[in-house]
């Protein structure tokens, strides 16, 4: 089992952006990797096989969210630190919205364990 505290996740809205009639990884998606990336460093070894991933959310804020928008970018960072191979890997995931003014307000907590078969 691992578990990384990250930021808080853009949404998935504003994972990408047209550039020259291409679709592109968007300012805030690269800075939110690159983030992660530092967060996860030193990771060595992949999970391989069926994955169980939990994120646990905390807002910065009282605006309205939709929990579910903000799971691409929390899988994307781990697959891009070598977590594992590929998110497809996740065959097991739970998703939990705290209440804004958590004390880990503005992060966002994951915890991935390899499903035993």
């Amino acid at each position: 089992m691992i578990s990384f505290i990250l930021p808080f996740p853009p949404t998935v809205n504003h994972l990408t952006t047209v550039a020259r009639g291409r679709k592109v990884n968007s300012v805030k998606a690269r800075a939110y990797k690159q983030e992660c990336a530092l967060v996860m460093r030193g990771r060595r070894e992949a999970i391989v096989g069926r994955v169980e991933l939990i994120i646990e959310l905390y807002p910065p804020d009282k605006r309205s969210r939709d929990a579910s928008n903000y799971i691409k970018a929390v899988e994307d960072c781990m697959t891009e630190a070598g977590v594992w191979v590929d998110d497809s890997q996740v065959k097991r995931l739970v998703v939990l919205m705290f209440d804004p003014g958590h004390a880990m307000a503005g992060t966002c907590r994951v915890t991935a364990s390899k499903i035993e078969e």
